[in-house]
């Protein structure tokens, strides 16, 4: 992507258009949908079913009262 670089800031900022900004909004988007799905087939589905229950342990507060009890 070929961008216009106005660098006249006094922080020497580099901006954008809204178009080249929506660009890459867009490229970003993609990249992470990308990274995301390579994460997904990586890991088999016990490991994402283990995950997703400890989140939601968490969310209970449930794994957190375990940890601290087993601490003291």
């Amino acid at each position: 992507m070929k961008s216009e670089v106005i660098n006249n800031t006094s922080s020497g900022r580099i901006e954008f258009t809204a178009g080249e900004l929506e660009r890459l909004r867009l490229a970003a988007r993609k990249f992470g949908r990308e990274k995301l799905d390579r994460i997904i087939a990586n890991h088999p589905p016990e490991y994402w079913e283990n995950y997703w229950k400890a989140m939601e342990e968490r969310r209970a507060g449930i794994r957190q009262e375990r940890i601290c009890g087993n601490r003291s």
